[in-house]
């Protein structure tokens, strides 16, 4: 660890728009604290990865990130793994030689005061602290938001959790019960938002999953499309009726122009480049 008054972090995020949006929060979080954001490439004195679980590829890249960080920081660095890979196995991410600390999905802005009082220690600890609690004892959402966006477009959570417990779906296990903000706390962050220049907002709309199965298959069967429930809209996002993977048997110029209006709207950049783009299930 270096001996001096300001630190550098950098971030990188897997995954959803949701894990996009924590990391936002979380990047506020370490600027409170006197941090200044630097580059994932280079050196920093704090690295943090947002992880995400969501496929056995998530989980591989997830490793891979945590493993490049190490690299990046060359061994002295402070690394921090949070999100979904964390809150399910932390034990994947601990066993990572390097790695200094794990977060689960109820508290991750607390890792910037602990980044806080770790980073100034001058020599890194010898054994990972994990930090990862029970998320299905979470009855209240974490109190979060941002003031701005790292992409085109802001985000705004509104919910978390899922209680559809599909049997191929692990969020569940991820994110805990439905937990929603208040809705004068959403009114504010709206506000906050717009007046930072970030409009329009846009809510995703939708009914439940048992409402939208049934729309879907109306849809299937009689070419009827309900505009605000559908594969699209509601709870659980696209990845109620798909993993998310993005795969054509088809050969056209046109596949490059949709990957990069996704990127253009919050999608990684890796799936321009990846042989199996995934963009999550939202």
């Amino acid at each position: 660890m270096n001996n001096k008054n300001t630190y550098s972090v950098a971030f990188y995020t897997l995954g959803c728009r949701v894990n996009q949006y924590e990391t936002r929060a979380v990047e506020e979080a370490f600027l409170e604290q006197g941090f200044k954001i630097c580059d994932f490439s280079s050196e920093c004195d704090v690295y943090v990865i947002n992880s995400c679980t969501v496929t056995s590829e998530s989980d591989r890249k997830s490793r891979q990130i945590i493993r490049r960080a190490v690299k990046n920081g060359k061994g002295n660095a402070l690394v921090i793994v949070m999100g979904c890979m964390s809150q399910i196995n932390p034990q994947e991410a601990l066993k990572i030689s390097g790695v200094d600390a794990v977060f689960g999905n109820a508290d991750k802005l607390s890792c910037a005061e602990y980044a806080k009082k770790e980073v100034s220690k001058k020599i890194k600890q010898k054994t990972a602290e994990n930090f990862v609690t029970d998320i299905f004892l979470e009855e209240k959402i974490e109190k979060m938001s941002v003031n701005g966006s790292d992409n085109t477009r802001a985000f705004l959570k509104i919910v978390d959790g899922c209680e559809n417990n599909c049997s191929y779906c692990i969020i569940p296990y991820a994110r805990g019960r439905v937990r929603s903000k208040p809705l004068e706390v959403i009114k504010e962050e709206i506000r906050t938002l717009a007046e930072n220049g970030y409009k329009p907002i846009l809510i995703d709309r939708g009914d439940s999953v048992s409402k939208r199965v049934s729309e879907v298959e109306r849809f299937y069967t009689e070419k009827v499309l309900n505009t605000s429930t559908n594969i699209q809209f509601g709870a659980g996002g696209a990845g109620t009726f798909s993993d998310g993977k993005l795969t054509t048997g088809i050969k056209s110029p046109f596949i490059r122009k949709v990957f990069e209006e996704f990127v253009n709207y919050g999608a990684p950049e890796e799936i321009l480049y990846s042989s199996k783009p995934h963009i999550g299930t939202d």
